[in-house]
Formats: structure tokens, sequence, C-alpha cells
């Protein structure tokens, strides 16, 4: 039995000719597996200098077939961002070109995060001698934005009282005038308490000659 196989197999092989695979008949320099000729790869069937994944030829990307200076994620061409696919010069992320800011594509002498121009504060965009805070302008008060010579809380103006606004020579908590009591508001011989004009009696804020008459009136009655 051991003779007959051994026999069989000279007769297949006497069969195939010289450099013929005796399974596959593949000629010289063919994969026996693929039948595929030399320089070929075995799996793909690809030709010399062919990608063996891709059949990418010569120079191309074997996951992405690029060409030559392309980038192999993003097929971006020389000189472009593998991401972005932005031109030289421009920025990655944003496609901002030279001088723009990255993250704003703001232009040059422009703030990052406002786009506020050369000169202008990056939070408010106030310009030039502008409070950052409030926009006020030159010698304006940052908080209230008051005017030169106005006070800062209470915006009133050059000798008015801070607190009520009061003008000059007016009292501070009553914005009396000048003669003017305090408390009541009473004018200059008013007396304090009663509002009773000069020559009124503080009590019965009778006039002048009043009492006068009434002691004469009781004395005629008394008679």
């Amino acid at each position: 039995m051991k003779t007959q196989r051994l026999g069989q197999a000279w007769m297949k092989t006497q069969e195939a000719g010289p450099g013929v695979d005796e399974d596959t008949e593949a000629g010289p320099g063919v994969d026996e597996d693929t039948e595929a000729g030399p320089g070929v790869d075995e799996d793909t069937e690809a030709g010399p200098g062919v990608d063996e994944d891709t059949e990418a030829g010569p120079g191309v990307d074997e996951d992405t077939e690029a060409g030559p200076g392309v980038d192999e994620d993003t097929e971006a061409g020389p000189g472009v961002d593998e991401d972005t696919e932005a031109g030289p010069g421009v920025d990655e992320d944003t496609e901002a070109g030279p001088g723009v800011d990255e993250d704003t594509e703001a232009g040059p002498g422009v703030d990052e995060d406002t786009e506020a121009g050369p000169g202008v504060d990056e939070d408010t965009e106030a310009g030039p001698g502008v409070d950052e805070d409030t926009e006020a302008g030159p010698g304006v008060d940052e908080d209230t934005e008051a005017g030169p010579g106005v006070d800062e809380d209470t915006e009133a103006g050059p000798g008015v009282d801070e607190d009520t606004e009061a003008g000059p020579g007016v009292d501070e908590d009553t914005e009396a005038g000048p003669g003017v009591d305090e408390d009541t508001e009473a004018g200059p011989g008013v007396d304090e308490d009663t509002e009773a004009g000069p020559g009124v009696d503080e009590d019965t804020e009778a006039g002048n000659g009043c009492r006068h008459q009434l002691n004469t009136n009781s004395s005629h009655l008394r008679n």
C-alpha cells in the first residue's frame, strides 16, 4: 500500500512541469496559494511597490491611498494641517490666517477673548481712557459714571452734599436752606419746635398784639 501511494505521488509529480507546484500547478515564481506572480503580494495580488493591504501604489499611504506629501489621515496636501486641512500659516484648530488669534479668529492687535481692537479693554471693549468695568470716559468715576467734580456715590455736583444732593448752604440731612433749622425746616426766626414765626408765642402761636388784647378783654369781663 505504501508503495502504491509513493507511486501515485511520483506520477503526480511527473505531470507537473519543472518549477511548477505539485498541488496548484503554479509556475515558477508563482505563489502556491494565490497563483500570484513574481513580485506580487501573496494575499492581495498587489504588484511590485504596491501596498499589500490597500493596493496603494509607490509613495501612496497604505491606509488612505494618499499620494506623496499628503497627510495619511486627512489626505491634506503639503503644508496643510493634518487635522483641519488648514493651509500654511493657518491655525490648525480654527483655520485662522496669519496674525489671527487661534481661538477667536481675532485679527492682529485684537484681544483674543473679546475681539476688542487696539487700546480697547479686553473685558468691556471700552476704548482708550475708558474705565474697564463701567466704560466710563476720562475723568468719570468708575463706579457711578459721575463726571469730574461729581461725587462718586450720589452723582452730586460740585458743592452738593454727597448723601442728600443738597446744594451749597443746604443742610445735608434735611435739605434745609440757609438759616433754616435742620430738624424742622423752620425758616429764620421760626421756633424749631412749633414752627412759630417771629413774634409768635411758641405755645399759642398767638401773634404780636394778640396777648395784650386778650388781657384787656379779660379785665373788662371781670369788671
